[in-house]
C-alpha cells in the first residue's frame, strides 16, 4: 500500500513540474510585461545611478561624479535622472 502512494505522489509531482515547463507563465506575466513595455525608464539613472551622462556620452556612477564631472556636477556634465517614458494606450 506504501509503494503505490509512494508512485502516485512520484506520479503528481511529475505532472507538477510537465506542466510547469508546458505553461512557464501565469495569466499575470502578461499585464506585467505590457506594463513594462508601455512605461520604460529612458536616460542616466534608471539602474540606480546618480543620473548624470558624462562629457564623453556615457553615464557616470555614484563613485565617478566628482572625479569625472567635477564639483558642482553640472560644470562637465548634464543631469538626466531617471524619467519614465509611457506610451498612450492607443498607439
Amino acid at each position: 500500500m506504501k509503494r503505490f502512494a509512494l508512485l502516485g505522489a512520484i506520479v503528481a509531482l511529475a505532472l507538477v513540474v510537465w506542466g510547469w515547463r508546458v505553461v512557464p507563465h501565469s495569466p499575470l506575466a502578461g499585464l506585467r510585461s505590457e506594463a513594462d513595455t508601455a512605461c520604460r525608464c529612458h536616460g542616466c539613472g534608471c539602474k540606480g545611478g546618480a543620473g548624470w551622462r558624462g562629457p564623453f556620452g556615457q553615464c557616470v556612477s555614484h563613485a565617478s561624479l566628482t572625479k569625472i564631472c567635477g564639483s558642482p556636477p553640472g560644470t562637465r556634465c548634464t543631469y538626466e535622472g531617471a524619467q519614465p517614458v509611457c506610451r498612450r494606450s492607443g498607439s
